[in-house]
């Protein structure tokens, strides 16, 4: 759009590159392992939430649709914040931390 802003007209945030894409080496590992603690009961809550909807029948619905792509991007987010979390993971070296 010519004048600096975005399409969507909504500046970047503070940590975000270029792309609006957060930049993981601002992520202290400490800061990996408690948002990576903090998800875990929902991802919990997702899965039993999706298995009882597949139990009763509602597997055809919108919202369970919904639901499994909340878990599956809740579960994604999981794992690349066990990977950050841990000293060596993602194939680093713990050193680069």
């Amino acid at each position: 759009m010519g004048n600096g802003t975005t399409d969507n007209a909504v500046p970047r945030a503070r940590g975000y590159d270029a792309v609006g894409e957060v930049s993981m080496k601002r992520l202290e590992r400490w800061q990996a392992e408690k948002i990576h603690a903090a998800i875990r009961p929902h991802l919990a809550y997702l899965y039993r939430l999706r298995n009882r909807m597949d139990e009763t029948g509602m597997h055809k619905t919108t919202l369970y649709r919904l639901v499994c792509e909340t878990f599956d991007a809740t579960h994604a987010l999981y794992g690349e914040l066990h990977s950050l979390a841990c000293p060596s993971g993602n194939g680093r070296k713990a050193d680069e931390q």
